[in-house]
């Protein structure tokens, strides 16, 4: 990424923690730790309840199957288009 990309990201971060300190009445101090004690990783157990709540969205009642083969097919035959489809615009592929 360029030089410029993280001074941006770090105004925008700056702004929106100052506009949310304002919002609640905070300092932007007690605003970032407010926002230290609320970002952190996911434990094991949450992290299996979010699998379990994904999982539990798809579709049970049609066969899935495994893409692999259609992304190779993809990827080996640019997308599609060196392959022949009987048109004349294949040039004998």
């Amino acid at each position: 990424m360029h030089d410029g990309f993280h001074d941006r990201i770090d105004a925008i971060a700056a702004d929106a923690i100052a506009e949310r300190a304002s919002a609640y009445g905070h300092s932007i101090e007690e605003e970032v730790a407010a926002v230290r004690r609320e970002v952190r990783p996911l434990t094991i157990e949450e992290k299996l309840a979010l699998s379990a709540r994904q999982r539990a969205m798809a579709p049970t009642d049609c066969l899935s199957d495994d893409s692999t083969l259609i992304i190779r097919w993809y990827r080996d035959t640019n997308h599609g288009r060196d392959t022949d489809d009987g048109w004349p615009d294949d040039d004998g592929r």
